[in-house]
């Protein structure tokens, strides 16, 4: 019988050895919890951003096509922007706990709505009168952005618009 000698680990070996893939294992998947953490939180904030640049952009085209514009407080903090277009076309904005909520009625008596959400924020509307320019109405976006110390820092957004002047300077 030809005997051979026989290449391996010894149980000494293999014992030392799995402490360390132990602790290198826990680590690469704390990496990677913490990895995923902050690709949720950024998506988020993706998210969140290009829902206010929607807002605006859409609040900015009805403020520039209106000819007049009116603010109105309603009870439990509700505010109510009415804007008037020349086809007697109206158009509300009104803001309710953390939704803005916009609702069209054209001379056709059809209604269109649509709806953003700020999970972490707040909508006002403010007008200002511009000497005799005319009315500028300004969209004021408060959202509180998350920090790790569980602390919220407020980040505050405005865009305004002139009523009546189709984005012309």
């Amino acid at each position: 019988m030809n005997c051979c000698h026989r290449k391996g680990y010894a149980l000494v070996q293999v014992l030392g050895w799995l402490p360390l893939l132990a602790a290198a294992s826990t680590v690469a998947y704390g990496l990677l919890t913490r990895t995923l953490q902050f690709q949720t939180q950024e998506a988020r904030q993706i998210n969140a951003a290009s829902v206010g640049c929607d807002l605006v952009r859409c609040f900015q085209e009805d403020v520039w096509q209106a000819k007049d514009a009116q603010r109105r407080d309603e009870m439990e903090g509700e505010i109510l922007l009415t804007l008037t277009h020349s086809d007697r076309t109206v158009v509300r904005y009104a803001t309710s706990g953390q939704r803005v909520i916009r609702t069209e009625e054209g001379p056709d008596e059809a209604e269109r709505c649509r709806e953003w959400s700020f999970p972490r924020g707040a909508v006002q509307f403010q007008i200002e009168q511009a000497g005799t320019t005319g009315q500028v109405v300004w969209i004021t976006l408060v959202r509180n952005l998350p920090s790790y110390a569980g602390r919220g820092w407020p980040r505050t957004v405005a865009a305004a618009a002139r009523v009546g002047r189709g984005g012309e300077g």
